[in-house]
């Protein structure tokens, strides 16, 4: 066992063993974590009850949690990684009874960086982070079966990306606050595609609506609906004029 007296209690799960090789790694261990490999340095190991009654057990330099190390929390959350300046920065996992949510990148006590997240509602990420949030390039798989990959900003997506969907239809294009906003290509499993602007998820601005069986329309759409000038064929002629709600009124 590891020779200080602070770090030898079992009470909170935790235990330290010195590796057999002198200098080298000492081996920090949980009773529902993976153990930890951490390189011996001029730092202290302590175990240590923070302010809001978690308990830390670790490489520290002076006051403040500093190397590796391990915080564990009265609820079963648990962090694992590394420390600076008493704050989570660098690479670390945080897992909650035993079931891993995150591993990643930290900055500040904050997710910053390349990171993973298992997420309450089943979803998956894996991509950016910044401040915290979701932030750059990522991929969200969901729990029925669709996904999206692409842009993210401040926990939303927005940018571009692709989304696909568990019943087969696709979206590719921009995007704002989470909603499908922009231009941008939908294409449904039928053979039923639309190519044209978007706003607030619904199509609007100039559009293109083809259908599988060759007819199609062009022109402008206003929440969701052909809605104004445009020009259409039925397989038999094309026509132009004027729609409103879905109907040709002139």
């Amino acid at each position: 066992m590891f020779g200080c007296t602070c770090c030898d209690s079992r009470q909170d799960g935790f235990t330290w063993e010195r590796s057999s090789v002198p200098d080298a790694v000492v081996v920090l261990a949980a009773d529902d974590g993976p153990p930890l490999a951490i390189t011996k340095a001029a730092f202290i190991h302590r175990r240590a009850t923070m302010k809001d009654g978690s308990t830390y057990c670790g490489q520290m330099h002076g006051e403040q949690r500093h190397g590796q190390g391990m915080q564990k929390w009265s609820d079963g959350t648990m962090y694992m990684g590394e420390f600076r300046g008493d704050e989570f920065c660098g690479f670390g996992t945080v897992t909650r009874s035993g079931v891993l949510k995150y591993e990643g990148q930290w900055v500040h006590n904050k997710k910053d960086g390349d990171g993973k997240e298992n997420l309450e509602d089943g979803s998956e990420y894996v991509g950016q982070y910044k401040n915290g949030f979701v932030n750059g390039a990522g991929c969200m798989q969901y729990v029925d079966g669709g996904m999206y990959q692409g842009e993210f900003q401040a926990g939303q997506i927005e940018g571009h990306g692709t989304r696909t969907y568990k019943d087969g239809k696709k979206y590719q294009g921009q995007w704002l606050q989470n909603s499908i906003h922009g231009k941008g290509i939908f294409s449904w499993p039928d053979g039923r595609a639309y190519e044209g602007h978007y706003k607030e998820g619904l199509k609007h601005g100039q559009g293109t609506f083809t259908w599988p069986d060759g007819r199609w329309f062009k022109g402008v759409w206003v929440r969701g609906k052909m809605h104004g000038p445009g020009q259409a064929y039925n397989l038999k002629e094309h026509i132009s004029g004027v729609w409103k709600n879905d109907e040709r009124v002139e």
